[in-house]
């Protein structure tokens, strides 16, 4: 063992090739690979994979990056997307190549070392905690067109119990509506690009729609401003962790890379189409995160009761993303409790509500996040979704980072699969690159830094304890 941790140049606990125990990657490796009917389609895939990105944090965080770049946003979805292909590339790659339980936790523990694995743990939890908090408000604000009396806070809180409760009592059902949901929510998006190309058909209304939008430049504030709106593009993309849990659930594991291709094609597609029918509808200096700026565009052509519904679609579609976040939430706190890196009494436990301890502690780690940024100088939703977008850039490097280590322990099997989104180890340092530029640029935004001093106190707390966390990990202590 010895001599083949050598010739891999594996970190400490890291089994190589050959070696690894039963009942790990080779009985995951055999659920890939065995066809059976239980799995998904490529199709289904696809559209699970998409519907589960998209939230109610686009339908209305696109404000924000639109008020930041105007009509230059284009090209900062079209970059996001370059970025994501990168991630989503070395995700599927680990994935195929050494299917394990823990997903991003464990590939970054075996990779790149326990501090590394444990930080991209609890931070993943943390960004998923921030992302339902900012699913929460969003869902507040698209309520609030039909209950405008309500506060924004106790609206959250009233989504939060309800996304709680369905986690806790209605699982089974939960999951059922989830894919119906997601479908929902591409539909609407299909349906307001549809909407728009017969508005847009109509006599000088494309011609004017076009003038309208370059009046003030396609570059308003500069690139400094497309720069800075990658914060929130970067968070519209965030949800691509969904990829890495559906990826094994194909029918044959060999659709693996053509199915993330869709996925990242599709959601690029999608979100650059709607985006562009937005623009061509609504001045872009009218966009803003007080209302849904895809309702405020119908509203405007005097299309109310499509956008009723529009309004009624985010809304409930939201459900998918904060429930598919709470849940994702309450799996790494339950994975690291068990591995002895979270409170023990998190742990996950045989029986209906075994993991009921954790989902209780993310849900209070939810409400306080909420609570706190009611009392932040900045906007509310601004500073969940950058703080939320910090700890992504943090997850995205890493994985990359994994990935790349990946390849080079195994650069002379000539086994191993690369997803066909990568497109090399000079890609792939150049993405690290670009995001880490991108992470500076979002410092030069005022309203921006609230959200990454956050971030950083966060990542330093939890960096702190790593020692004592260490040491009640030890070998020899009880293993669940």
């Amino acid at each position: 063992m010895a001599n083949s941790r050598d010739k891999f140049n594996l970190p400490r606990g890291l089994t190589p090739p050959g070696n690894q125990p039963r009942g790990t990657t080779e009985n995951h490796a055999s659920i890939l690979h065995t066809g059976n009917a239980t799995g998904v389609s490529v199709t289904g895939l696809v559209l699970i994979g998409i519907g589960g990105i998209v939230g109610a944090g686009y339908f209305l965080g696109v404000g924000m990056a639109v008020s930041e770049a105007g009509p230059s946003i284009l090209l900062g979805f079209v970059l996001g997307a370059l970025l994501m292909s990168q991630v989503v590339g070395a995700i599927t790659s680990l994935s195929v190549n050494h299917p394990v339980e823990g997903s991003f936790r464990t590939y970054a523990q075996e990779m790149l070392g326990p501090f590394i694995g444990y930080m991209q743990g609890w931070l993943y939890w943390l960004s998923s905690v921030l992302t339902i908090g900012s699913e929460a408000i969003a869902m507040a604000v698209f309520a609030r067109m039909w209950l405008p009396g309500m506060p924004i806070w106790s609206l959250s809180l009233l989504f939060i119990v309800l996304v709680l409760l369905l986690n806790a009592f209605g699982v089974n059902v939960f999951a059922k509506l989830e894919s119906a949901l997601a479908g929902v929510k591409l539909v609407a998006l299909i349906a307001f690009i549809v909407i728009a190309i017969f508005l847009l058909m109509q006599p000088n209304a494309f011609h004017l729609s076009l003038t309208h939008l370059l009046s003030r430049g396609f570059f308003p504030h500069g690139v400094l401003g497309l720069f800075q709106s990658m914060l929130i593009v970067v968070f519209a993309y965030a949800g691509i962790g969904v990829v890495a849990t559906a990826i094994t659930q194909l029918n044959h594991a060999e659709d693996a890379g053509r199915a993330s291709g869709l996925i990242v094609f599709g959601l690029a597609i999608l979100y650059i189409l709607s985006l562009l029918a937005l623009l061509l509808l609504l001045p872009w200096w009218k966009i803003s995160t007080q209302t849904g700026p895809f309702t405020l565009a119908l509203n405007i052509h005097h299309l109310f009761g499509i956008a009723n519904l529009m309004n009624g679609v985010v809304l409930v579609a939201a459900f998918t993303v904060m429930g598919g976040a709470l849940f994702s939430a309450v799996l790494i706190l339950s994975s690291m409790a068990n591995a002895r890196q979270a409170p023990y009494f998190m742990k996950k436990t045989p029986g209906r509500f075994g993991g009921f301890p954790a989902l209780l502690v993310s849900v209070a780690g939810v409400v306080l996040s909420i609570l706190i940024s009611f009392k932040l100088p900045a906007s509310v939703y601004n500073d969940l979704i950058s703080a939320s977008s910090f700890f992504t850039f943090f997850n995205w490097v890493i994985i990359l980072l994994s990935w790349m280590r990946y390849k080079r322990i195994h650069r002379d099997d000539v086994h191993y699969q690369s997803a066909f989104l990568r497109f090399g180890g000079v890609t792939l340092f150049a993405t690290i690159v670009v995001i880490v530029a991108l992470a500076g640029f979002a410092l030069t935004n005022a309203d921006q830094r609230m959200g990454a001093i956050a971030a950083a106190l966060l990542f330093l707390l939890v960096a702190v304890f790593y020692p004592w966390i260490r040491k009640r990990s030890h070998p020899h202590m009880e293993r669940s």
